[in-house]
């Protein structure tokens, strides 16, 4: 069997399938990156190479995670949101849909 790829703009790197909590296929994840017990990620997000996603986290449809992005415990991240490079989602925060975080940023605990 073929390990999958996906280029997310630094060339291939090796990625698998989330599986959910309730068993529903989830979005691509980069190998590198480490997903909590209890996070939930729609089938077609992406989730970049070193990204952590917190304990019970929702990342909705299409929405992509960067490289080394960190989203805190039951965090929401909206359908279509881009989350950038290296940035920071707080504890509980709730990032709205087709919002887009630039590279480096920090959202608090509950924004």
């Amino acid at each position: 069997m073929t390990p999958e790829t996906f280029d997310f703009g630094r060339g291939p790197v090796p990625v698998h399938r989330h599986q959910n909590p309730d068993g529903t296929v989830g979005g691509w994840v980069a190998d590198t990156a480490q997903i909590d017990e209890g996070a939930r990620i729609d089938e077609d997000a992406l989730i970049g190479e070193g990204a952590l996603i917190g304990k019970g986290a929702l990342i909705g449809a299409r929405a992509r995670i960067g490289e080394g992005a960190q989203i805190g415990a039951r965090a929401r991240i909206g359908e279509g949101a881009q989350i950038g490079a290296w940035a920071r989602i707080g504890e509980g925060a709730q990032i709205g849909a087709r919002a887009r975080i630039v590279e480096d940023a920090q959202i608090g605990a509950r924004a």
